[in-house]
Parts: C-alpha cells; sequence; structure tokens
C-alpha cells in the first residue's frame, strides 16, 4: 500500500469503495445528506478530496446494511438526528448497536432498545425471542469486514 503523508491521513474515496462496495456517488449523496461526512479531512475545502476515518466507514457499512434491508435514507437520517439529540451521541450508526426490523431501525443504548422516530423502546423480551431467527441474517456486513477495515488502517497508520 502506498505510503500516506500527514496531510492525507484517513481513507480515500477509492479506499472506501473497495472496500465496502459501495459507489463514489452514493458516498457523496450520503456526504450530501449529511448521513456520513468524511471527518479525517477536518474543514474540507472546494477541489479537497475526501478523506475517511475508520468511524466512518463503520458508518458507511451500517447505513449500506439498512439500505439493503429496505430502510429508506429519510429514515436513518432522522432516526440518526433523533438520537445523537436525545442521547447526546455523535455518530451513533458506529458507537450503538443497530438492528433492523420490519422496516424499523432500533439503536441499543444502556442495554435498552431505542426506537429513535418514536422514543419509545421496544420490549427487549419480544427482541430477544425473535433474536435467534434473526440471527441468522446478515444485518451488518460481518466481522470480517470490520477486521479486514481495521487491518487496512492499522496498515496506513503504520507507514506514518
Amino acid at each position: 500500500m502506498k505510503k500516506i503523508s500527514n496531510k492525507n491521513r484517513g481513507f480515500s474515496v477509492n479506499d472506501v469503495c473497495e472496500l465496502v462496495d459501495v459507489s463514489a456517488r452514493q458516498l457523496r449523496y450520503w456526504d450530501k445528506e449529511n448521513l456520513v461526512k468524511p471527518t479525517a479531512t477536518k474543514v474540507r475545502k472546494p477541489g479537497q478530496f475526501r478523506r475517511y476515518s475508520l468511524q466512518d466507514i463503520i458508518c458507511v457499512l451500517v447505513i449500506k446494511s439498512l439500505r439493503e434491508k429496505g430502510i429508506s435514507i429519510q429514515l436513518i437520517k432522522e432516526g440518526v438526528r433523533r438520537i445523537e439529540e436525545s442521547l447526546d451521541i455523535k455518530h451513533p450508526l458506529s458507537k450503538l448497536r443497530v438492528a433492523c426490523l420490519s422496516h424499523s431501525i432500533y439503536f441499543k443504548s444502556d442495554g435498552k432498545y431505542i426506537d429513535p422516530i418514536t422514543g419509545q423502546m421496544a420490549i427487549e423480551q419480544a427482541l430477544e425471542k425473535i433474536r435467534p431467527k434473526i440471527a441468522k441474517r446478515k444485518f451488518i456486513p460481518g466481522k470480517r469486514a470490520i477486521e479486514n477495515v481495521s487491518k487496512q488502517y492499522d496498515k496506513q497508520i503504520a507507514t506514518l
């Protein structure tokens, strides 16, 4: 892998597209919609390339998985906004456990499942009963994908 200078830390759009299997167009759209911003560059000036952190890549993985389950961008965006406001958590897609059930998303925080749109807690016993059935489904790209991203990140850090 090529050596990355201090001013170019993070992952390029091409790196993210290759690692996560999303298009550059999707990344630009999610950036425009404020779903996942490339945070490896603190302030992006016109003409400057987007640089994504590992946390950003995890968010991209979760968004991609939710979209594959039929969750709309608007629902994801609203859920993220409400969780950020109510729990004061930045990047909840990368910090909280996210589940998708019947075109709804739930965030797990402090052992409780929360529907960010209604603000109501889901009955954990009900979710635990259906967990064996839904565990067979692929909600978020597997542990292997995240490990691969982590290895790439470690390699880039090692070259600095």
